[in-house]
């Protein structure tokens, strides 16, 4: 004899359609479970997002204070060198003018000696010491005014 099963059609339809529900909370638990773990996730992901259009906006401002700084900085040192270059000799217009002071000095020195040389074979002494002192200051005030003239050009 065959057992007999505590199963009936209406039983069994039950405890299926008991399972297919459970089955489907289930299904639904997780699905609910992965939805609210995936808009974490995408919040987590635009929070960081955020935070770093933030950093790059903030990381631009810096360059850019950075950037203007550097440029003003600069902007100084030029007018600084052309302020300079407008105001000081440069070595070769110093090497001109100074030749030119040379030139100028041997000539003086040159008259100053044929005018001496005249005045010892005449033989006046007194006139001669008047001569030299009178040429040494002469000298001496052209080098002054020159070198007045260089500084202030």
């Amino acid at each position: 004899m065959r057992p007999v099963s505590e199963w009936t059609l209406d039983s069994l339809k039950e405890h299926l359609e008991r399972e297919i529900k459970d089955l489907r909370c289930f299904t639904n638990k997780g699905f609910e479970v992965q939805s609210t773990s995936t808009d974490k996730a995408l919040a987590s992901a635009q929070t960081a997002v955020d935070k770093a259009e933030r950093l790059a906006d903030i990381r631009a401002d810096v360059q850019d204070r950075i950037a203007g700084e550097t440029k003003r900085q600069q902007n100084e040192w030029r007018g600084a060198m052309n302020d300079l270059n407008s105001t000081m000799l440069t070595r070769s217009e110093y090497a001109v003018q100074h030749q030119m002071l040379i030139d100028r000095l041997e000539v003086h020195a040159k008259a100053t000696e044929k005018e001496l040389s005249q005045l010892r074979e005449k033989g006046n002494s007194a006139r001669v010491q008047t001569f030299v002192l009178t040429a040494l200051m002469t000298g001496v005030f052209t080098m002054l005014v020159y070198l007045l003239f260089i500084h202030i050009k």
